[in-house]
């Protein structure tokens, strides 16, 4: 697994991932992030392989742990994650972000309300 599970603590509220690929076992990330959604990722993408995007609702740290995954970015799906996290950010909460796509620039631009938070993985 990556060292993203080093890079989530209590103050972790969620994670934005973009693929580069079909998202499948072989990439790097997936292991981890099924683990982080107690297998979740697994299951979800098996019963909706169609969906280019999508946000799983997990659990860290007894808090809900929300994971999206976006094969394009867009304003309206990035405005729905930003009202589901609006209850759960605090001042110190971060959001992880893993990059493959180099997307990060345009996901600062449409989520706003979620800039100070973003925490990119390099």
């Amino acid at each position: 697994m990556t060292d993203l599970l080093s890079r989530v603590t209590p103050r972790t509220c969620g994670l934005i991932w973009f693929p580069k690929d079909e998202i499948d076992t072989v990439n790097p990330f997936y292991q981890a992030v099924d683990y982080l959604l107690d297998g979740m990722l697994t299951s979800h993408l098996a019963s909706h392989p169609e969906l280019s995007s999508r946000i799983i609702v997990g659990e860290n740290f007894g808090r809900p742990f929300y994971v999206m995954i976006v094969r394009k970015l867009v304003a309206a799906e990035v405005e729905g994650l930003q009202t589901l996290l609006k209850g759960e950010l605090k001042d110190d909460s971060d959001i992880l972000v893993i990059d493959e796509t180099d997307q990060s620039a345009k996901l600062e631009k449409a989520a706003t309300k979620l800039r100070s938070h973003l925490r990119l993985l390099r």
